[in-house]
């Protein structure tokens, strides 16, 4: 047993740490710059010779044969936007530059950081841009990136940083309620580019649930395009902007983080991913080479169109520049959505149209156009508090002739089902949510990309996604809405008929071939109702 004093002695250091956290936490609130922000940095910009690279003379022989046009190859299952991620990065020679909201060091984040530090060996030049919202309760990752960071061949920068770098909530909570006109501005881009000859861009970040591989509490349902040709060059553009904004902080700049590794330990760390028995078959799909391969040598379909990259710029993110910055994506979106003449589909996984969005619905359907909604359920989502403000609209849309889809949890089955029969899904007994994001104009026009229908996507928080000609790419696109839609894996939400209970509405769906409908929230319980109930009444609208 150790002496009194020495316990004193603990208790007056824990006491002094804490004192000296939440001393920088709380001069973060005097400042409108993010920490860092000082720090001497290299201006750079993206490859811009793709022809010099094996991966870019070989684009170049499919795109030569479609001038003016890009090439795009929808991505609608996560193990492929996995596959193909881990390949472009192993087969790049001269630059991989990798911009996410999310980054998760779990299998997937592990094999695309080891796949990443295998390049930089080669000599190629690695740019990595996250933002800095989700280091919190990520100590693993902060200490991988600080160490890949002293690879000569890898630089790390963070969009937008957070003073504080420890993982207690309070301080965590402090921090944003004092600096809160500045990190409640969040860069959600989702971009990655290899060669400057191929680019994937959609709806994903980077870890498990989002791939539907690993050991995973949620799958989300989404989508990736790859792109070619010459959209590629203005989506560097859009890379380079926020790569050397004023908010992306170098790494070396951040305090130091608690638990640091050497670069050889992160090395062994990543490697880890090796000897998992149970993730066997994702490597020997890596290294079988498609679908790159499939993608490099013709043998899958390319859609070849007319295309736009729409990108917020950083600024959007400037506490300064908050309210006057321009938003592409949100112009984007309302000038389509208001020029469709037949028909118009929003896949949305958080959808609070606001007053202006429900008014051009209405419009729409005034005109005879058709409106199909596809977003999650109560008992889908991962973000409820979003589904208090969404759920003020269904009414009136409904009322408009708008028609309105929710994904089940589990497709197929009743939650209570599910919960005692697991194994039977397949590959993942985990939730199902949607989180893919797009839009379809009169079946000619497609919007994809990083861009919810919500004040927080169209306001708030900075976007990037691809306004891309093809009927092709609609219809592949609505296919993927009609089997999200399907009655065994959604709820059709109308209007009820039902005048003995006096319930608004009334959900559709069916299992095992028997339809099923409820008059309140399927799948959830009264006290998630009685919660949505009650959020619904906060004037918290503009921040979701």
């Amino acid at each position: 047993m150790r002496p009194v004093s020495a316990h004193r002695k603990s208790a007056a250091a824990l006491r002094a740490s804490l004192a000296a956290i939440l001393a920088v936490v709380l001069l973060a609130g005097c400042a409108t710059a993010p920490p860092g922000a000082d720090y001497p940095k290299t201006f750079s910009t993206a490859f811009a010779t793709p022809e010099a690279t094996q991966l870019g003379r070989q684009i170049a022989i499919q795109a030569n044969a479609h001038p003016d046009l890009s090439g795009f190859q929808v991505l609608p299952r996560g193990v492929d936007g996995l596959l193909l991620r881990t390949q472009l990065i192993r087969a790049a020679e001269r630059s991989v530059d990798i911009q996410y909201f999310i980054f998760v060091e779990d299998y997937t984040g592990k094999l695309l950081l080891e796949s990443v530090l295998r390049a930089a060996d080669r000599g190629v030049k690695v740019r990595l841009l996250i933002d800095d919202w989700n280091s919190f309760g990520q100590p693993e990752m902060r200490a991988t990136l600080a160490a890949l960071d002293k690879n000569k061949n890898i630089a790390v920068r963070l969009f937008n940083p957070f003073v504080y770098r420890g993982d207690i909530g309070l301080f965590r909570k402090i921090e944003f309620a004092m600096t809160a006109p500045r990190v409640n501005h969040r860069m959600h881009n989702k971009l990655m580019l290899v060669d400057g000859a191929v680019a994937v861009i959609g709806g994903r970040n980077v870890a498990d649930a989002y791939f539907e591989t690993g050991d995973t509490a949620i799958r989300f349902g989404d989508f990736d395009v790859a792109a070619v040709g010459p959209v590629v060059p203005k989506l560097a553009d859009s890379f380079d902007e926020y790569w050397n904004s004023s908010l992306a902080i170098p790494q070396k700049a951040i305090a130091p983080v608690i638990g640091k590794i050497s670069e050889s330990e992160a090395r062994a760390t990543l490697g880890e991913n090796r000897d998992r028995a149970d993730q066997d078959e994702i490597l020997r799909r890596v290294d079988g080479g498609d679908p790159l391969a499939g993608l490099l040598q013709g043998r899958t379909s390319v859609s070849w169109a007319k295309a736009v990259v729409v990108a917020d710029p950083p600024e959007k993110a400037m506490p300064a520049n908050n309210a006057a910055a321009p938003s592409p994506t949100a112009r984007v979106l309302s000038q389509h959505m208001n020029e469709v003449n037949r028909e118009l589909v929003i896949i949305s996984p958080y959808f609070v149209p606001g007053s202006a969005g429900l008014a051009t619905l209405e419009a729409l359907r005034k005109r005879g156009a058709r409106v199909r909604i596809l977003t999650n359920s109560l008992a889908s989502t991962d973000v409820p508090v979003v589904h208090s403000a969404y759920q003020r609209y269904r009414g009136p849309l409904l009322d408009a002739g708008v028609e309105i889809f929710e994904i089940r949890p589990v497709p197929g089955q009743l939650k209570s089902e599910h919960e005692s029969a697991g194994s039977d899904l397949g590959a993942s007994a985990a939730p199902f949510a949607l989180h893919a994001k797009a839009y379809v104009f009169d079946r000619q026009l497609v919007f994809l990309g990083s861009a919810n229908l919500d004040p927080r996507s169209l306001e708030l928080n900075t976007e990037v996604g691809l306004l891309i000609e093809s009927p092709d790419l609609a219809r592949q696109i609505i296919a993927r809405f009609d089997e999200f839609s399907a009655s065994s894996n959604s709820y059709r939400v109308t209007r009820s008929n039902d005048t003995a209970t006096g319930a608004a509405l009334t959900w559709h769906t069916s299992v095992d071939g028997r339809t099923i409908e409820w008059h309140y929230e399927p799948d959830t319980t009264a006290w998630q109702r009685l919660q949505m109930d009650f959020l619904s009444f906060l004037p918290i609208e503009d921040q979701l």
